[in-house]
């Protein structure tokens, strides 16, 4: 230290703390609190507006996401808000990341180690979100995917165990973690590529695809020059990837969910209405078939499902009770299509007419069989006021089965498979068709 600092020579001995980053020293500042906030403020200005405003909007877009998840609107799809809240927490955690890495907290208010680790699970936790964030966009649910995504949640959570007991110090997190992130990185580019090379009619995708393996390879750019030397400004190039992947990522989410100010102001509760089956409370025939129309110019995406459910025996309790009955049994039918499917974030479930149900979803031939066993064992427990378990006639038909089929054949051929079903249970129950 200079002499006019004190007036006289002055030594300091430091202890370095060997199980943080290691034992390296990397800049050294004198300095009153407030002039080295100063200093990081003029010095870091970019890094940390693009880190408030990462998270202002990424609160926003969890909060609004998280409320029209606990809401479960029909009209709007419960997938693209979940993309949405992913998004929204890999913005927020981009910023935590950012801000760490300024020191500006630290300065703020102390607790070095403790803002340390937090960067350190930032920098964990952001490659998990955006992982969810990919999956969710692209309707990556199938088991392996999900094999896949809890591999990754648990190897996480036990390197915070791990930490928390002292088997595994933080710098060793921080190594094992790169490996995490790359491996993640590498999932989700295929995840894009497979979207890219499936979009053909679907520009959405498209688009969507392109801003991912962009973005990923920005990272991977700023990866490269962070291994190659820790002091590189590759802080800029992460800033880049993150205004590409605003630019990109959640605009076109914006744009698949189609929120306008003046649509939810003035027509939700008018759509609710409309596309609302008034008996049953599920979607009714006009949603669906609004929904199919949409579709009608993409390709399905692999396991697309379509269930279609037809009540058994409801001339009988029409007949024999009144149309209490029958509407009871309605009502029980859409209840236990609901404890099924309504859980499914992908599941469209509508009464398109009579004792008619139809269920459109995402689902590998394991899961629809647990969801069709699921509501018989609940149809044939269901009690009520004139109905004491009942039956219903089931057709299926997926893309697994009938590539490249338009929604409408789909559709066809799961109505078909359902009269076939409901013959077979009317030849073997004994009862007359036409009056029970």
């Amino acid at each position: 230290m200079k002499p006019e600092y004190s007036g006289k020579r002055v030594d300091i001995d430091l202890n370095l703390q060997q199980s943080l980053y290691g034992a390296e020293i990397y800049g050294s500042v004198i300095s009153t609190r407030s002039g080295y906030g100063i200093y990081i403020l003029k010095n870091e200005w970019l890094q940390i507006s693009i880190a408030v405003i990462l998270m202002f909007f990424g609160f926003c877009e969890a909060l609004v996401a998280a409320y029209y998840i606990i809401k479960r609107s029909h009209i709007l799809r419960r997938l693209s808000f979940e993309a949405l809240l992913y998004a929204g927490f890999f913005a927020m955690l981009s910023s935590m990341w950012l801000m760490c890495q300024t020191r500006l907290l630290y300065v703020v208010f102390g607790n070095g180690t403790g803002f340390a680790i937090l960067e350190i699970i930032a920098f964990l936790l952001m490659p998990l979100a955006f992982l969810e964030l990919v999956r969710a966009v692209n309707f990556r649910i199938s088991f392996w995917d999900n094999v896949l995504d809890g591999i990754f949640s648990v190897s996480i959570l036990m390197l915070f165990i791990f930490s928390l007991f002292g088997i595994l110090d933080w710098g060793q997190i921080v190594i094992i973690g790169h490996f995490i992130d790359l491996f993640i990185v590498c999932l989700a580019c295929y995840y894009s590529y497979t979207s890219l090379k499936e979009a053909k009619r679907k520009s959405e995708r498209r688009v969507i695809a392109i801003g991912n393996l962009l973005f990923l390879f920005i990272c991977l750019v700023a990866l490269a020059m962070y291994i190659n030397n820790i002091d590189s400004n590759y802080n800029v190039i992460i800033v880049i990837g993150l205004i590409i992947y605003i630019s990109t990522q959640v605009g076109v989410i914006y744009k698949r969910i189609g929120i306008r100010v003046e649509e939810q102001e003035e027509l939700v509760q008018v759509k609710e209405f409309a596309y609302t089956d008034e008996l049953t409370h599920l979607t009714n025939r006009r949603y669906f078939y609004e929904e199919l129309a949409a579709m009608a110019d993409k390709e399905l995406v692999k396991d697309t499902t379509v269930v279609y459910i037809d009540v058994n025996r409801l001339k009988y309790y029409n007949d024999n009770f009144g149309h209490d009955a029958g509407d009871e049994l309605l009502r029980a039918t859409a209840e236990c299509l609901n404890g099924a499917f309504e859980d499914s974030s992908t599941a469209v479930i509508s009464r398109i007419g009579g004792d008619e149900f139809i269920v459109m979803l995402i689902a590998s031939e394991a899961e629809l069989k647990r969801r069709i066993d699921k509501f018989t064992k609940i149809a044939q427990t269901w009690n009520g006021k004139f109905v004491t378990g009942f039956t219903a006639s089931i057709g299926v038909a997926s893309t697994r089965d009938y590539p490249n089929v338009l929604p409408e054949e789909l559709c066809k051929i799961a109505d078909d498979n359902m009269l076939e079903d409901k013959a077979k249970f009317y030849s073997q129950s004994g009862y007359e068709r036409r009056k029970n």
